[in-house]
């Protein structure tokens, strides 16, 4: 792309003024945000939704299907919805492809507690601690941002086998996806 171009001096600093006008211009959310309270690991859970969120992804497609299903803390399931990607680069993507759905869709239920819980430990430790993830980045800013629709959110790991209503959701999104596409 670049290879054999030479820019001159002015072309050089016309673009870096251009590039640093642009980006000024752009609108920031406020750095200084507080993160709706999260509760720790081990609390069981009294009041709220639960949202439990899987999602199966294939490494020679690149397709997923997530699934989630809500629950309120009496057990009782009052909802589940699914959805398809395709192109995404990890089963940890997905994972978080899936909790950004869930979370898109929760957030418009108007429900103020929700706890997520998912059988990927890996994407619930990079969740809690806030750490940045260079692969996941653009889909953890916007979960980060989805939390805040939520007066208090928890992500909470899982085991595989009481998280199976949205593993089955999940692969028979996949399937769908991958039936139609093919």
């Amino acid at each position: 792309m670049f290879s054999n171009r030479t820019f001159s001096e002015s072309e050089v600093m016309t673009k870096l003024v251009e590039a640093r006008s642009w980006q000024t211009a752009q609108v920031l959310k406020p750095q200084h945000r507080i993160f709706p309270p999260t509760q720790p690991l081990d609390t069981e859970f009294t009041l709220g939704t639960l949202c439990f969120v899987d999602t199966t992804w294939n490494s020679t497609t690149l397709n997923c299907g997530v699934g989630w299903a809500l629950k309120a803390v009496s057990e009782k399931q009052f909802g589940e919805d699914t959805a398809s990607f395709g192109n995404v680069p990890s089963a940890l993507s997905a994972e978080a492809e899936a909790i950004k759905a869930a979370l898109t869709q929760t957030k418009d239920q108007k429900f103020e507690e929700l706890h997520v819980l998912l059988d990927s430990l890996t994407l619930v430790n990079i969740l809690k601690t806030r750490e940045a993830y260079n692969e996941l980045y653009g889909v953890l800013f916007d979960i980060r941002d989805l939390a805040f629709d939520f007066r208090l959110i928890s992500f909470k790991f899982t085991l595989c086998t009481t998280n199976c209503e949205a593993d089955c959701l999940a692969k028979n999104a996949l399937r769908s996806l991958e039936y139609f596409v093919s």
